[in-house]
């Protein structure tokens, strides 16, 4: 048998897996169990849930895991991520839920320990290579500010938007030369930083060469131009097309912003909107979490999320006036 020049291919299967996510907001923990001996990653931790049966709904799997695994009946869940992962033999498609409500007596009903871990704490080596997009989702809140040209009154609005519950920012200044830019990121990071909010510098990516900034949000032009980006630990890119979010995932963005997908009331857009048909195309190719833009507010998160999307991103809406 001539191995070396064989050219049949192995069948790779496609299993579709219903995911649970139990969070406890008070405390910021998240239930994981762990998988037991005789399993694929045997001893990693994992999010709860199983394969889909053929002829249940995504709801009808997510219920019936919850019961058997965890021994709780689900009253209300909403979709936080799809998640596309290949490994050598399979391929699975992790379809997760955020349980919102629930009734019963959480216990490891399969023998499974479980446990509560703080969501900043978890660690994407302790868990199965798939699962790295739903820690990534769950660090992440369900709201992006992205800011307006700066003003004299930029500090206070800004400090207004943190009040307001705003927690990821992104300083976009791009009018600013890289000096002003940096005298304005100090700023905006001091009053960011007063509110445990995470802020992220657009454009002028050496800030964060400068600042302990969170990460660098890059446009679109800037994936396609390779700009270095070693100088932070997390960045998000600016996405229009399949093509944009296929360099972000080579880049290895933690997260995207993908729109218009709408059109903005605020300024003129070169390029036609998405629509919410679009914007779902893009998050089922997604291997982190999306935000959509253009056109939106928080009363669109609903939509957003049954989109796949992560959240909304905006300008205005998120924008005080004062």
């Amino acid at each position: 048998m001539n191995i070396s020049g064989s050219t049949r291919s192995i069948a790779v299967k496609t299993h579709h897996v219903a995911v649970g996510v139990l969070l406890d907001t008070s405390r910021r923990q998240v239930l994981v169990a762990r998988r037991p001996s005789g399993k694929d990653f045997a001893g990693f931790w994992e999010f709860p849930g199983g394969k889909v049966e053929q002829g249940e709904s995504l709801l009808q799997a997510l219920e019936r895991e919850m019961l058997e695994e965890l021994g709780v009946r689900v009253h209300s869940a909403r979709p936080l991520i799809t998640l596309h992962h290949d490994y050598v033999h399979k391929s699975v498609v992790l379809h997760t839920f955020i349980i919102g409500s629930y009734e019963g007596e959480l216990r490891g009903r399969e023998g499974q320990p479980i446990r509560w871990l703080g969501v900043d704490a978890l660690d994407r080596r302790e868990f199965p290579a798939a699962n790295a997009g739903i820690i990534q989702a769950l660090s992440l809140p369900e709201r992006y500010l992205i800011t307006p040209p700066p003003d004299e009154h930029f500090l206070p609005n800004l400090e207004s938007a943190l009040q307001q519950g705003i927690r990821l920012v992104c300083l976009r200044a791009k009018n600013l030369a890289l000096s002003e830019y940096l005298g304005l990121c100090e700023a905006a990071l001091s009053v960011c930083e007063n509110y445990h909010a995470r802020l992220l510098v657009h454009y002028h990516w050496q800030a964060a060469r400068e600042f302990p900034v969170y990460g660098v949000h890059l446009t679109a032009d800037q994936l396609r131009e390779g700009v270095d980006i070693s100088a932070s630990s997390h960045y998000a890119a600016s996405c229009h097309d399949a093509d944009e979010l296929a360099l972000a995932h080579q880049c290895g963005a933690h997260f995207v912003v993908a729109g218009p997908v709408f059109d903005p009331r605020s300024h003129p857009v070169t390029r036609s909107a998405l629509n919410w048909e679009g914007f779902a195309s893009l998050t089922e190719q997604s291997r982190v979490p999306v935000f959509a833009l253009g056109g939106l507010s928080a009363t669109n998160l609903p939509q957003a999320w049954r989109h796949g999307g992560q959240g909304v991103a905006a300008v205005s809406a998120y924008w005080p006036k004062l």
